[in-house]
């Protein structure tokens, strides 16, 4: 009789914690409702407990490498650049985003002559962009960016032994659409873009870059 009497305390204390504590996040969305209890959102979507919460804000910066097309492969050099991002989640899916930085471009030299003789063309940028990233994946997005591009131009003709040099900058509305993916803490991407809308053939590039999210919110 007390053998019996100790395998019920021991059964009732091992029983005991299961019955009485409540479970965790993972337990929980796995639970069905008990009967008679209505079926909540919880229970007819059990897996959304596991979904991450995007961040609502996100700053962070991108290095990039702009490779000029057509005309504009005429008239600058490939440029190399910084800028700075925020984006602001709008939607499970969806971020608006505002990139603003420079892009300094190398020279492009037009009838080059002996001993650095000629004229020699450069086109450094300001974006100043705002767009939408819509994230296909948790990993792959596809993105637009439209705004303004404050184009600093310089034109350079050397005649040895003396140079001279003129420069002007303009203002002018571009757009761009691209695709990009997380590789680790990495974000990378690629976009094509258009520099001057006005002028579309004389102003297209690719631009590739690699970004970093510093600060999340």
């Amino acid at each position: 009789m007390k053998r019996l009497a100790l395998v019920v305390v021991v059964a009732a204390a091992l029983a005991g914690p299961a019955a009485a504590g409540e479970p965790g996040p993972s337990v929980r969305a796995a639970t069905a409702p008990s009967a008679g209890e209505p079926a909540g959102p919880a229970a007819s979507a059990p897996a959304a407990a596991a979904v991450p919460v995007a961040p609502r804000l996100i700053v962070g910066a991108d290095a990039v490498f702009q490779r000029p097309l057509g005309t504009l492969d005429d008239a600058t050099g490939p440029g190399i650049g910084l800028l700075l991002r925020g984006e602001y989640n709008l939607m499970p899916r969806l971020n608006g985003t505002m990139r603003v930085g420079y892009v300094y471009s190398g020279q492009r030299a037009f009838d080059p002559g002996p001993e650095g003789v000629g004229v020699y063309l450069s086109k450094d940028n300001v974006p100043i962009w705002l767009g939408g990233k819509y994230f296909v994946t948790h990993q792959l997005y596809g993105f637009v960016e439209a705004g303004l591009d404050v184009i600093r131009s310089k034109a350079e003709t050397r005649i040895f032994p003396d140079s001279s040099s003129a420069r002007s900058t303009d203002l002018k509305a571009g757009a761009s659409v691209g695709a990009g993916a997380f590789a680790g803490p990495l974000d990378l991407k690629v976009q094509f873009e258009i520099l001057d809308l006005g002028h579309a053939s004389d102003s297209m590039a690719i631009l590739v870059g690699v970004g970093w999210n510093f600060w999340r919110s």
